[in-house]
């Protein structure tokens, strides 16, 4: 369940689950690399927005099989602490975005 509702909200888990479930490869292995994939676009997000790099980088966890379809629940909160990461950093592209928006711009005046 806790899967279905990351996957709603991230596009590298939903893409994950959605080879899972379309190609029946190992749902582990996938989640580790949209944990990566998440992890890279919040730094090339941070970069963009001007931030310093993240320092805490959430690892990811090995678990008894890093080839089946058991999440265990380290490896599920850090795929959620990666996908925290990339909103922050997009949070942060989009409100310097929009603090130079044109729209913002003066207009011509209506007389």
């Amino acid at each position: 369940m806790f899967i279905e509702a990351l996957a709603m909200a991230s596009p590298r888990v939903r893409a994950a689950v959605h080879r899972h479930i379309a190609e029946g490869l190992a749902l582990v292995p996938l989640l580790r690399e949209a944990h990566r994939q998440l992890l890279d676009d919040a730094a090339e997000l941070m970069a963009v927005a001007g931030g310093a790099p993240f320092t805490d980088t959430p690892t990811w966890p090995a678990a008894d099989s890093e080839e089946g379809d058991e999440v265990s629940e380290a490896q599920l909160l850090a795929l959620v602490a990666a996908a925290d990461r990339r909103e922050v950093a997009r949070a942060l592209v989009t409100r310097r975005a929009e603090a130079h928006s044109a729209s913002m711009l003066p207009g011509p005046r209506s007389h």
